[in-house]
């Protein structure tokens, strides 16, 4: 395999003297309507409650070559979402953040369990939301009307628990990018919605669930629980079909210990409704993004600290071999060189752009700068 490392190139650039976690952070890149590539990313503190403001919006029309600050083509589109899905007959959806709601608002302030979330974090049966707020904030291009509409997604979990903290409660949305089982049924993975488990306690750490749509992303219901444990996080999934039909997912653990934990990675051979126990695969694994080209290459972006992309090319996603640096890790802060989350999406079958952050990209001046870029990364055979 040879992998070819294409030029960065730089999408937004903070102000010199901006130096603070969560400005700057979490690039989400993804395929609009009309083929262009969008790209946004945070620009407030790393909070619950920074969830559901306006973030900035980008447009590339040349694969990623040049960027172009624009005003989103609806409101929806300016609170950071996070991907793209693509259905049959050119319809889009994804999924917004919209903040955190007071806990007054809950027909029962008392909580059903806690939590470990960076934090003690309390758990909140799904009735004691009001049924206003327990949907799911939608956005859907529908090409007939050639118009984006707002919809409120149903979940139909009823174990589905809600969780906060400091006096509010975080609403719910979808951030790992969907895809199409082999039956063309939707699935996402989700770390965001604790359930209660199947004796009917609740979970003392965050885990991932497989979540399904079978009416286009209108209604999601619970599939299966990818990984679940009681002294470690699963968390921050995403989805991918390795080329022999492996069902495989991406898991960042956390303990209470450190955030920076193993990159593990569970496997499903019936499409999601089983899964093995989650196998580690590397030493650090923020926000682990997995996308398999139509090569036959399954190819990982993952942090922190640094940045880092690693490919397997065995067409089941069990050796992971060729690796790739995006941004080298600081030995001394985990996070003074790249908030370490990434975004991928394919171009072609070789071909693909991963966005991230280096906080110490020089600009014109040499003067290092919290900067966004993307950068392109091809796959081919070795030559003979």
């Amino acid at each position: 395999m040879k992998i070819s490392m294409g030029p960065c190139r730089v999408v937004s650039m903070a102000p010199v003297s901006e130096k603070r976690w969560g400005f700057w952070n979490f690039p989400y890149l993804f395929r609009m309507p009309d083929g262009a590539l969008g790209l946004t990313h945070h620009v407030d503190h790393d909070s619950e409650d920074a969830y559901g403001k306006a973030a900035p919006f980008f447009v590339s029309r040349d694969e990623g070559r040049t960027w172009s600050s624009l005003t989103p083509p609806c409101p929806e589109l300016g609170l950071h979402p996070t991907f793209m899905m693509h259905l049959e007959g050119g319809e889009c959806f994804t999924s917004v953040c919209r903040g955190v709601i007071p806990i007054q608002r809950l027909r029962s302030s008392e909580p059903v369990g806690s939590l470990w979330s960076y934090g003690k974090t309390d758990l909140y049966d799904l009735a004691s939301v009001p049924p206003e707020e327990r949907y799911l904030p939608m956005v859907r291009w529908l090409p007939d009307r050639q118009a984006w509409v707002s919809e409120k997604g149903v979940l139909d979990v009823p174990q589905a628990l809600f969780w906060g903290r400091d006096g509010q409660v975080s609403t719910i949305f979808l951030e790992s990018k969907p895809i199409l089982d082999r039956e063309g049924v939707i699935l996402t993975a989700d770390f965001r919605i604790p359930i209660r488990l199947a004796d009917g306690s609740t979970p003392t750490q965050r885990g991932t669930l497989l979540l399904e749509s079978v009416d286009r992303g209108h209604t999601w219901r619970l599939r299966s629980i990818v990984a679940c444990d009681r002294e470690t996080m699963y968390a921050e999934p995403f989805l991918a079909y390795a080329p022999n039909g492996d069902l495989l997912c991406t898991l960042r653990s956390t303990s209470s210990e450190t955030k920076d934990c193993p990159l593990y990675l569970a496997r499903s051979r019936d499409d999601g409704h089983t899964w093995s126990v989650p196998e580690q695969i590397a030493e650090v694994g923020v926000f682990p993004n997995i996308l398999t080209l139509g090569c036959g290459v399954t190819v990982i972006s993952f942090g922190r600290p640094g940045l880092w992309l690693m490919f397997s090319e065995d067409g089941a996603g069990r050796q992971w071999g060729e690796r790739r640096t995006l941004v080298e890790p600081d030995p001394l802060n985990n996070c003074s060189a790249t908030c370490g989350y990434s975004s991928m999406e394919a171009l072609d079958s070789h071909r693909f752009l991963v966005a991230y952050t280096n906080f110490r990209c020089p600009d014109e001046a040499g003067v290092p700068r919290k900067t966004v870029l993307v950068q392109e990364v091809c796959v081919e055979e070795k030559d003979d």
